[in-house]
């Protein structure tokens, strides 16, 4: 049963739901293949159990983005899964890798668009 978009109060904050599970896999997913990388060569055992992490995570993402898209138009729930972005910088920053103050603005750019995606008029939006 398809669930119609017919107003940002009740839309919004399950989309974002959705969203923060989806990057929350996503950001998790990210750190271990980083961590995975460090390893050395002769530690197959914990480099394969990480890997197969980093699949099961892929496999629980690919669930949340199929509930998600059949809930919402792809034009309103993809857009919000740009947030990956800007907080995979707050990843790389933990990790200690240089961020610039032109990725900051970039990460603001894509963080402001994504607020003008989902906040919009959700009657402008395509029906699921």
């Amino acid at each position: 049963m398809n669930t119609v978009v017919t107003g940002k109060h009740r839309a919004t904050p399950l989309l974002l739901a959705f969203v923060a599970g989806n990057v929350a896999l996503q950001l998790l997913a990210a750190k271990l293949v980083k961590d995975a990388a460090a390893l050395p060569p002769a530690q197959i055992f914990a480099l394969a159990m990480l890997l197969g992490i980093v699949l099961a995570l892929s496999a629980a993402r690919f669930l949340v983005w199929g509930m998600m898209h059949k809930r919402y138009p792809l034009s309103l729930a993809y857009p919000a899964s740009a947030l990956f972005f800007p907080l995979v910088m707050v990843l790389a920053w933990f990790y200690g890798e240089t961020i610039t103050p032109t990725n900051i603005a970039g990460a603001a750019l894509v963080t402001a668009g994504v607020v003008l995606c989902v906040l919009g008029n959700p009657d402008e939006a395509p029906d699921p």
